[in-house]
Formats: structure tokens, C-alpha cells, sequence
């Protein structure tokens, strides 16, 4: 049986600032590329990240991201907004979309 290998991996992040509501999914995606630029550096800027949705008024968006560029991406969002920035919180991650359709399981 041949193992699945996702080439893409899924995050829904949750967006951490006060102007999100005037923002679109162009300036939000240049405020992601940023953080990967501050935290890797330019050979890292020029990795593909895809906005799928972009949601301002819940402040929620599902972005996609090559597999081997994800733990890259994701600790840049993660540690971004330390320095006043704009914040990012990755809210859940899958290498299948369909996986984030479902119910959120928070505990409360």
C-alpha cells in the first residue's frame, strides 16, 4: 500500500490586530511573507503561501503551504506580533483541506 505524502499542508490562523477589518487577502498575505522574512531572511520570503479564505471580520483565514517549507511557515507566524507587529495564532493545521471544515475541539 503506498504511503500518502501530502505535497501542501493546511492552516487556519486566527489574525492578531486591530486593523484587520480594512484589510484584504493581498495585504495579508504580504504581512505573512514579512514574517517568514524577519525570522529566515530573503532566501525564505520567496516561499509560496497561498490565502484560500480570508475572513476580517472573524479575523480567521486558511492558508496553504508546500510540505517542506511548513515548520518554516508556521513557527514565523507563530512567533510573529512579538515586536508590535501583526500576530498570527495558528488555530489548526492538516495536510487535508476537508480536515478543516469540521468542528473546532477547544477545551474549555
Amino acid at each position: 500500500m503506498k504511503k500518502f505524502e501530502p505535497t501542501h499542508w493546511y492552516l487556519e490562523i486566527a489574525v492578531e490586530h486591530e486593523d484587520v477589518k480594512d484589510m484584504s487577502a493581498e495585504m495579508l498575505q504580504v504581512f505573512m511573507r514579512d514574517a517568514v522574512l524577519k525570522m529566515f531572511g530573503e532566501s525564505a520570503a520567496s516561499l509560496p503561501i497561498d490565502v484560500l479564505a480570508f475572513h476580517p471580520h472573524l479575523h480567521q483565514a486558511v492558508i496553504r503551504v508546500p510540505s517542506e517549507n511548513y515548520s518554516r511557515v508556521r513557527g514565523a507566524l507563530t512567533v510573529s506580533g512579538k515586536d508590535g507587529a501583526m500576530g498570527f495564532s495558528v488555530c489548526r493545521a492538516s495536510p487535508c483541506l476537508i480536515a478543516l471544515a469540521g468542528p473546532q475541539r477547544t477545551i474549555a
